[in-house]
């Protein structure tokens, strides 16, 4: 998120029965991981603004204050990965308002193979995303069979 004094955010809240908050930034001042921004929220109050998901600039399209733009996210995936011998372990995490999600991904060089610097990471990262995907995915589909009180069956799921 890039946004500067005088420009406005919406923030959407991880409840969906609750309205987006509008604000204007005072004042952007250096972070350890990102920006902070002090913002005048359209209901009068002031805070320090630690962006996160459900956080968005609002363009000028959208600047009036009764206007909402469309939900835009972001998220930051952490990977780390060991290497060993010619194999390789990557864990990817994702924390959001719901709670914290990884998987765990694994590549293994054949002896008789080249060591190729990247290959062994990409393949075990790219596991540890899929696994990722498919824990997201699974805890998805109980958040929905909890609020619809029925089984569900989606239709692409990983």
């Amino acid at each position: 998120m890039n946004a500067r004094p005088g420009g406005r955010i919406c923030v959407n809240s991880s409840s969906p029965s609750a309205p987006p908050r509008m604000g204007t930034v005072l004042d952007v001042k250096p972070g350890v991981t990102s920006p902070l921004y002090r913002v005048a929220w359209d209901d009068g109050s002031e805070t320090t603004l630690v962006p996160s998901m459900g956080a968005a600039v609002v363009t000028a399209d959208h600047a009036h204050h009764d206007e909402v733009p469309e939900a835009t996210f972001g998220c930051r995936i952490d990977v780390t990965m060991r290497e060993k011998d010619g194999e390789c372990l990557a864990v990817a995490t994702l924390v959001t308002p719901r709670g914290s999600f990884s998987g765990e991904g694994e590549s293994h060089r054949h002896p008789d193979d080249t060591d190729v610097p990247m290959i062994g990471e990409e393949l075990a990262m790219g596991r540890a995303l899929k696994h990722l995907g498919r824990n997201l995915t699974a805890a998805a589909m109980e958040a929905i069979e909890d609020h619809e009180s029925r089984p569900i069956h989606l239709l692409n799921p990983i």
